[in-house]
């Protein structure tokens, strides 16, 4: 129903239908007592007012975030990708050097921990490194920071080089094996399984233990040092054995070396290492940037 009100009475209209003359019997309709108020806008105003800073900051932490993005994901595409046979150096091609040691055994201390190494052969290998683990993985679980072994690399020589069907292959390093496979038969019969090793690699050095660490998948590199047997000195009975050819296999085929000498003659895709180290702390930097306008930025800016 509709609700009319003059100054004197209030009348009340049903939905049945209203002649001219009954409206007219209800007198001038008064304006309602509180009008709707409209807002003003000042468009000028609004057009001519600057963004704040704030603004701004957001802006740049999505523009910083995005292109983090970006440069994270091409170079994880592009990382470690294995050198083909024209960009491989000549030094890589020749068979490790290993002749029999004289020295005596030593102990040898890491991390707090005594090693008694047992020298079985003086050692020289160059190849391109093909895989290699990661101590502090999740997916290893025998290994730790403190492990005396910091880094497993298996790397590949001579005819498997000569051309790009080693590019073919998938390389995987486990906690203590190299794994290679390939669904392609041809592909297997031209590659040389006693041209690879895998080489859990021991160091004295603290500058050699860093060049160990900095070692990537692709690096074109030279070891030289000690094939060594060795155990704990307080746990002689954990006693690991090197490999001393090159064409065995599965367990005990790695070889153990104490290393006094890494070059890495020839550094693989680095600017693709870069891009995704870039990436990395770019989306670190974006994210305490928009962590930060949250906290301090003022409401609505």
């Amino acid at each position: 129903m509709i609700e009319l009100e003059d100054a004197d009475k209030k009348t009340t209209l049903t939905d049945k239908a209203v002649g001219s003359s009954d409206l007219s019997r209800l007198g001038p309709i008064q304006a309602a007592q509180h009008p709707i108020q409209v807002p003003y806008v000042d468009i000028e105003a609004i057009k001519s007012k600057k963004p704040s800073n704030w603004r701004f900051a957001r802006l740049s932490a999505r523009i910083l975030l995005f292109g983090s993005c970006i440069s994270l994901l091409g170079g994880a595409y592009n990382k470690g990708a294995l050198p083909s046979a024209a960009e491989i150096l000549p030094e890589m091609r020749r068979a490790p050097e290993q002749t029999s040691s004289t020295r005596d055994r030593f102990d040898f201390t890491y991390r707090k921990s005594t090693y008694a190494v047992t020298p079985r052969a003086e050692y020289n290998i160059a190849g391109v490194v093909v895989t290699h683990n990661n101590i502090s993985g999740l997916g290893d679980a025998y290994h730790t920071s403190d492990s005396v072994d910091m880094k497993d690399v298996c790397v590949v020589w001579g005819s498997n080089i000569l051309n790009d069907n080693y590019r073919n292959i998938s390389y995987t390093s486990e906690p203590w094996t190299c794994v290679i496979s390939s669904p392609d038969s041809s592909v297997w019969n031209r590659f040389f399984a006693d041209e690879l090793s895998n080489n859990h690699l021991m160091a004295k050095d603290p500058a050699v233990q860093a060049k160990i660490q900095a070692v990537r998948v692709g690096d074109q590199i030279t070891m030289r040092g000690l094939l060594v047997d060795y155990c704990p000195l307080k746990d002689p009975d954990i006693l690991r054995r090197t490999s001393l050819v090159r064409s065995d296999t599965g367990n005990g085929a790695c070889e153990v070396l104490f290393v006094e000498d890494l070059q890495i003659l020839k550094k693989a895709t680095p600017g693709a290492y870069a891009l995704y180290t870039l990436g990395v702390y770019g989306i670190i930097c974006a994210l305490l940037l928009r962590l930060f306008i949250f906290v301090k930025a003022p409401y609505g800016q």
